[in-house]
Formats: C-alpha cells, sequence, structure tokens
C-alpha cells in the first residue's frame, strides 16, 4: 500500500480560476486540468477552491505513486471528478494507468477537502482496497 498527501493555499489559485473561465483561454492550465475537471469546477460557487483541491490530489496521487512528475507523466493522466454520491474519484490514463498497471495497483482512493484557505488531498494506492 502507498500513501500520498498534499495540502495547497487556495489563494493560490484565485487568479487561475478566473483565467480559466475565459472560454478562449489555451494556456498552460490546460494541461493541468481536464475540459471535464474544469467545467466541474467552474459550476461551483467557489471554483478556486475545487481548481486547489484537484491540483493537490493529483499531487497526492504522484507521491504515493512515488513517481512526482516526471516526464512522460502528465497532469491530464488524472481526472478527478466526484461520483454521483460526491465523492472525488480518480480516473487514470496515459503513463500513470501504465504504471499502476505494471506494478498491478488496481484500487486507489482519494479523499479532499478545502476551507477557504486551504484545501488537502489523500490518496491511497494498493493491489486491492484494505477495507
Amino acid at each position: 500500500m502507498m500513501i500520498g498527501v498534499d495540502v495547497e493555499s487556495v489563494n493560490r489559485f484565485k487568479p487561475f480560476a478566473a483565467m480559466l473561465a475565459q472560454p478562449t483561454y489555451n494556456g498552460v492550465l490546460t494541461q493541468v486540468y481536464t475540459p471535464s475537471e474544469r467545467a466541474y469546477c467552474l459550476s461551483r460557487s467557489r471554483p478556486y477552491q475545487h481548481f486547489a483541491a484537484r491540483f493537490a490530489a493529483k499531487e497526492a496521487f504522484l507521491k504515493a505513486l512515488g513517481t512526482g512528475l516526471v516526464a512522460p507523466i502528465r497532469w491530464l493522466d488524472m481526472t478527478i471528478l466526484p461520483n454521483k454520491a460526491g465523492k472525488p474519484v480518480v480516473t487514470c490514463q496515459g503513463y500513470v494507468q501504465s504504471i499502476l498497471s505494471e506494478r498491478r495497483q488496481r484500487c486507489w482512493d482519494v479523499s479532499i477537502s478545502h476551507t477557504r484557505d486551504v484545501a488537502v488531498a489523500v490518496v491511497i494506492i494498493g493491489a486491492e482496497h484494505a477495507y
């Protein structure tokens, strides 16, 4: 079992949310957040909190994986969205999925939370669920 955690300052993400809200924006943040993540966050009343939480979750996932963000891993290899019950779920693709398959890691869970000032995420990766 592998565990990763990350904490982010929400205020750091306020300008990013404003940039991503512009329909013609096509900058570096489109390499961090998938279109579905951007749409979800922008639909919330305080999108910057949700952007910060997803960034923390991606960081925590890479820490749990033990790789960090090294080529050819991309931020877009992970998508974090809530399921119908509101629980955040990480969907992996690309090189991250290849690493998980190679290591026979079939299960992962993420927990995210945020306040006005701080976003935090914890990720657990394992061959099977611990519960």
